[in-house]
């Protein structure tokens, strides 16, 4: 079961696309701003064993730190992730992923997860299926209907109909057009960011990086999901330079970071386990 409450979202998402799949195994955390998250009982989907658990050993990320739980509640609970991104042109475009049921509470057949573009079903499981699922095991999607260089937004849903609870898991997207991955990695795009952020979960540190076109100096404030500012610091000459705050004042839980520097600010979210 999972025991963490974030944030409530709308289910329904309206947003820019963004060039390719982005953040394809979840790295950048809870409300990390590339995945649209919506949970009845958590916030959102997205989880990391400090603050979901394990539902008694079998619950991981295949890779990384981050994955998506879906189900895992004592009460009904639907759980949705979605994202808009271009699809480059191409005949022949699939879609992969990593997909576990680690416990199927009742194996009902109406608690299930499903996969959509543009609103269409493309692939399902249902925990009546959990035999076939009791492992990692990798599951591979004909999406070649929407390679055609415009936007598509894809959507993953998960539906636990019941208090019983059973636990859906995926983990490590990624989108092929004609033998090319076409997935933009969290670690390219992180590339592109005037700030990054890391690590995220933070324990002890957070530690921000800065790009070489952010110059001078900068106001760092840290506030909680209250908007209450609880840290600032004043940085000079932060140019491709790395400063480190210290987590010892904050409490566990979801930050924003905001980085003033003249005329620019920044901000970037951060989750702190203790």
């Amino acid at each position: 079961m999972k025991h963490f409450t974030l944030l409530i979202l709308s289910l329904f998402f309206v947003g820019a696309a963004q060039a390719q799949l982005v953040d394809p195994s979840f790295e950048e955390g809870a409300l990390g701003g590339t995945w649209e998250e919506a949970s009845t009982n958590f916030g959102t989907p997205l989880c990391i064993v400090d603050l979901c658990g394990t539902c008694g050993g079998p619950c991981a990320a295949y890779e990384g730190s981050w994955y998506a739980w879906f189900g895992g509640a004592t009460a009904a609970e639907t759980g949705v992730l979605s994202q808009t991104f271009d699809v480059p042109s191409g005949s022949n475009a699939e879609l992969s992923f990593w997909f576990f049921i680690p416990t199927a509470g009742d194996a009902l057949a109406d608690d299930v997860v499903f996969i959509r573009m543009d609103g269409d079903i493309v692939w399902g499981a249902s925990a009546a299926d959990f035999a076939d699922w009791a492992a990692y095991t990798q599951v591979t999607l004909d999406v070649s209907a929407w390679a055609d260089g415009g936007s598509h937004t894809l959507s993953i849903e998960g539906y636990q109909t019941t208090g019983v609870s059973v636990n859906f898991l995926m983990d490590a997207f990624a989108l092929t057009v004609d033998g090319d991955v076409a997935t933009d990695i969290t670690e390219l795009m992180n590339h592109e960011k005037e700030v990054l952020v890391f690590p995220n979960p933070a324990n002890e540190v957070i530690n921000l990086q800065f790009g070489a076109t952010v110059q001078g100096d900068a106001l760092v404030s840290v506030f909680n999901l209250a908007g209450q500012m609880v840290m600032q610091e004043r940085m000079s000459d932060i140019t491709n330079a790395v400063y480190t705050l210290n987590t010892d004042l904050l409490e566990a839980g979801l930050y924003t970071i905001s980085v003033e520097n003249g005329t620019e600010r920044f901000q970037e979210r951060v989750l702190v386990t203790k």
